[in-house]
């Protein structure tokens, strides 16, 4: 994943936290987010920003969606969002005799799964966003994190 960075956090709580985003914006564009607010049409400009975001995504989901389907093979598991591996996903790669390739954008939970098991039937994981794991397998998957 070109530029991507991947940063390890101790616990589930921490990664499904809300992100700060820094946005910048002429004056223009600011004043009229502030007179929509004042008029009662969002609660405050991050309101109004959240909802922005989401029609945009929302407009752009078959563009998402294929992008999804073309990632997805039998050997790699991509995903966006929030993703939480059980122990249950990698004993039925491993009863498959399958390494899975993990990749994507968003938070990956590997916490509840014993690292032997992860070990035994990962190949790699490369995640744009958060991975909650153990410290043996950031230091086997996740070098220079």
């Amino acid at each position: 994943m070109a530029g991507g960075k991947v940063k390890v956090v101790a616990t589930e709580e921490a990664a499904l936290s809300g992100e700060k985003v820094s946005v910048n914006m002429n004056a223009a564009t600011l004043a009229q987010i502030d007179l929509l607010v004042d008029l009662g049409y969002y609660f405050n400009r991050s309101n109004f920003i959240n909802e922005a975001v989401n029609m945009a995504l929302r407009e752009k989901q078959n563009v998402i969606d294929r992008i999804v389907d073309q990632q997805v093979t039998s050997q790699k598991l991509f995903f966006i969002g929030v993703t939480k591996l059980e122990s249950y996903d990698l004993l039925g790669w491993k009863a498959c005799n399958q390494k899975q390739r993990i990749s994507g954008y968003g938070v990956l939970i590997l916490n509840d799964v014993p690292d032997e098991l992860i070990l035994e039937t990962v190949e790699s994981i490369h995640v744009v966003g958060k991975v909650c794991c153990s410290e043996q397998i950031r230091s086997a998957y996740l070098k220079g994190t």
